[in-house]
């Protein structure tokens, strides 16, 4: 029994290491921009963002996905790509540059400002809000 214990406690920490190693590596992958290349991004966009304290503002505001890897700030690799589908200006200011997403990203982002429609969650119950009298 005892030995039955060892190996399974073996083979659970082997896949632990295993499942760490792995995530090391997409972290790697997904997590491939530096700060000055997430800056050169951010200032070639956007005209008013130029100190490191302005892009770092811009940064903490947009909550733009980064991580520490190896004790360097890391941004996420699609972080350009990410920068257009949230901001319908920078779409429209890039046309050749999105011009595939032009009418996806003005439709989701127009859906924001709309008002709330009842959704499916509020109509699973309808028996619940009529009253009969």
């Amino acid at each position: 029994m005892l030995v039955l214990f060892t190996l399974s406690t073996a083979a659970v920490e082997k896949s632990l290491s295993y499942l760490n190693s792995q995530n090391g590596i997409k972290s790697l992958i997904e997590f491939s921009i530096t700060y000055d290349e997430a800056k050169e991004i951010v200032t070639g966009h956007y005209p008013n963002p130029n100190t490191d304290v302005e892009v770092r503002q811009f940064i903490e505001e947009r909550k733009i996905q980064r991580r520490i890897i190896d004790g360097r700030e890391m941004f996420f690799s699609e972080f350009e790509r990410k920068l257009f589908y949230r901001d319908l200006d920078l779409v429209k200011r890039n046309p050749d540059w999105a011009i595939h997403f032009s009418e996806a990203v003005g439709f989701v982002l127009a859906e924001y400002g709309r008002e709330r429609q009842t959704g499916f969650a509020e109509l699973s119950n309808p028996g619940a809000r009529i009253s009969i009298h």
